[in-house]
């Protein structure tokens, strides 16, 4: 399943990969100012083309975007992501190292590693990519999340996923992933013998 998010050039985007199975095209604002309509136009029409899964398409266009503006994250995580469609991981894999290298605080290239690095069983390396996204950005929600599920599902580390998953609530603006986030909460308070009303007191960033 992809489910892909839309913004503006000059903002940068949320990936939301709740699950793992869950992606998104990141638009955001190369370093140096503001972005000229002509690159944001360029740029809007290639990620047409991801949308639409016209990958060829896409390829073609995000690879002349690149060739013509390579100081641009956000065109290496979105090609990414249609080489990660073709299953072609190592290519994928490169491209999102080098948005880091373009952008040291490209995280959703960081939370795309970290999912990937998780789908082959390296979780040690998920939680690494994931820790780098949170750390270049505390307020990038999506990261905590993803946390929070490897430390529940796959360390079986409650205490980390509830710390984990309230700094997520604390951050979340999709509420159908609040809510699903508190009821998880409330579980894991359960089974941990923790007092339930804590799930409504996200710890601070």
């Amino acid at each position: 399943m992809w489910r892909i998010y839309r913004q503006s050039l000059t903002l940068t985007a949320a990936i939301l990969l709740l699950s793992g199975c869950t992606t998104a095209v990141k638009q955001n604002q190369a370093a140096g100012g503001a972005i000229p309509e002509q690159v944001q136009q360029e740029f809007a029409a290639a990620v047409a083309k991801v949308t639409s899964g016209d990958d060829t398409g896409a390829i073609q266009q995000l690879e002349a975007f690149i060739e013509r503006y390579p100081n641009y994250s956000a065109a290496y995580v979105n090609l990414a992501i249609v080489y990660q469609r073709q299953k072609q991981s190592e290519q994928a894999l490169w491209l999102l190292k080098k948005a880091i290298e373009v952008d040291p605080a490209a995280v959703e290239a960081m939370n795309q590693l970290g999912v990937i690095s998780r789908r082959q069983g390296d979780f040690a390396a998920a939680e690494a990519y994931w820790r780098q996204a949170v750390t270049a950005d505390p307020t990038y929600a999506y990261g905590w999340y993803n946390l929070g599920v490897l430390c529940e599902l796959y360390k079986q580390d409650l205490p980390g996923a509830l710390e984990n998953y309230r700094r997520y609530q604390a951050l979340a603006q999709d509420s159908d992933a609040d809510g699903k986030v508190a009821r998880w909460i409330e579980d894991i308070e359960r089974r941990s013998g923790m007092p339930v009303q804590a799930a409504n007191t996200p710890e601070a960033l």
